[in-house]
């Protein structure tokens, strides 16, 4: 089985694409699911839209207001998806833009099989690149990942702020026991720092090639860049005085 986890926020214009995108997937490599779509506080019809799925399809909405950020959006979706996960499952998180390439999630799970406990999708990795977004956002994730890689380095990872993975359940239950949350960041830094704590945990993580194709997006993206350059630096902080 695998569990869906897939924060949303103002996603009206791309959430009815990303469950029927999921549900024909899926049926097609012939595996169980559940999709997991938490609504953190849209200001839109993202919940509505959400609903009308849910009694035809493997679909929970867990919807709540007012907006608290990314970071909250996952720990509710992990919480549900742990306690309703089995140890053989996997967890898979993504955008709920429609950015995430379906064609690589094969290969997530083979690597699962081989033994990973973590694998990333990756747009820095050879063969992996970023189309159909504006510069300024290129050159912001460039200098982002180049600062991450630097102050957190993990060996053979490329790419650290992908919303794009796949856990063993597991893994994320040992973060949990560990630190008592997955992570202390708000904002997208908050991916990066439960990385790194399950690198620092031991667990082994991988990486796929994957091109971000950004002109599927509709609408803008939701990061806000000081909140994550700043997250960025306090974690690389608590990681040379080795407090993360």
């Amino acid at each position: 089985m695998i569990f869906f986890v897939v924060p949303a926020y103002n996603e009206e214009l791309n959430i009815s694409r990303l469950i029927k995108e999921t549900d024909s997937f899926l049926k097609k490599i012939k595996t169980e699911y559940h999709l997991i779509i938490i609504d953190d506080g849209s200001r839109d019809k993202t919940s509505d839209i959400v609903r009308k799925f849910s009694d035809s399809l493997p679909v929970t909405l867990i919807g709540y207001q007012p907006n608290q950020g990314v970071q909250e959006a996952f720990r509710r979706g992990f919480q549900m998806a742990l306690v309703a996960s089995k140890n053989a499952d996997v967890i898979v998180t993504m955008e709920a833009d429609g950015t995430a390439d379906w064609e690589i999630l094969p290969i997530f799970l083979k690597k699962i099989d081989e033994g990973y406990d973590v694998v990333v999708a990756s747009y820095y990795a050879k063969g992996g690149r970023v189309d159909g977004t504006v510069w300024h956002r290129k050159v912001l994730s460039r200098a982002g990942n180049l600062f991450t890689r630097v102050f957190l380095p993990i060996k053979g990872v490329n790419t650290y702020s992908s919303f794009y993975r796949i856990y063993k359940p597991a893994a994320l239950r040992a973060v949990l026991e560990s630190y008592g949350d997955f992570y202390t960041e708000k904002g997208f830094s908050c991916v990066v720092e439960l990385l790194y704590r399950l690198h620092r945990m031991g667990f082994r993580i991988a990486e796929v090639p994957m091109v971000l194709q950004g002109a599927r997006r509709v609408g803008k993206s939701k990061m806000k860049v000081i909140q994550t350059i700043s997250g960025y630096l306090r974690i690389g902080a608590r990681a040379r005085f080795k407090k993360n």
